[in-house]
């Protein structure tokens, strides 16, 4: 019981969780959306290096976003998730479900993982805010504590970048 207390005490681990809760109703939000915005194949095939260097710009950007207290992750989160909402359901509807889930699978099982900390991080400083302000946070959680904490996620997410440009460039293009 005293590591779910720690747990629940900890503005990364809690930001991670309502991150993956937020993110999954705006998925279905696009899922159910209609809009039917086709994703089209592209006619060029991005190499390991430009993929990583995207993906990790990306999370970059989205870990800056803490500076903002969350409110650009929030606006990324619902752009890409409901996007991505929208683009699995036509995908669905047009090629079936089979093909689309061998398609997305692939490609999605190290980049979501990796965009949702990413996005989760820019949370961190309101809910460090909340948890301060109502006595639930540790007294361990020091200025330099917190940046162990964002180094130790940040390379958790390059980790991640690093299997997602591996599995797309190599994998899922030839699947």
């Amino acid at each position: 019981m005293g590591n779910l207390r720690n747990i629940i005490r900890d503005p990364f681990y809690i930001s991670i969780l309502l991150t993956t809760m937020i993110a999954l109703l705006f998925f279905a939000m696009g899922f159910q959306s209609g809009l039917n915005e086709e994703l089209s194949e592209a006619d060029y095939k991005l190499s390991f290096f430009d993929l990583l260097f995207h993906n990790s710009f990306l999370s970059l950007l989205n870990i800056l976003g803490m500076f903002t207290l969350g409110i650009f992750n929030l606006y990324a989160l619902f752009v890409n998730v409901f996007d991505l909402g929208n683009i699995l359901n036509d995908s669905i509807a047009s090629s079936g479900f089979g093909y689309s889930m061998r398609k997305f699978l692939p490609h999605a099982i190290f980049e979501l993982p990796s965009m949702i900390i990413s996005l989760a991080m820019g949370f961190v400083p309101i809910f460090l805010i909340i948890l301060k302000a109502n006595n639930f946070i540790s007294t361990r959680y020091t200025f330099w504590f917190f940046l162990k904490k964002v180094l130790f996620f940040s390379i958790i997410i390059l980790i991640l970048n690093i299997c997602a440009a591996f599995m797309e460039s190599f994998i899922s293009a030839n699947l």
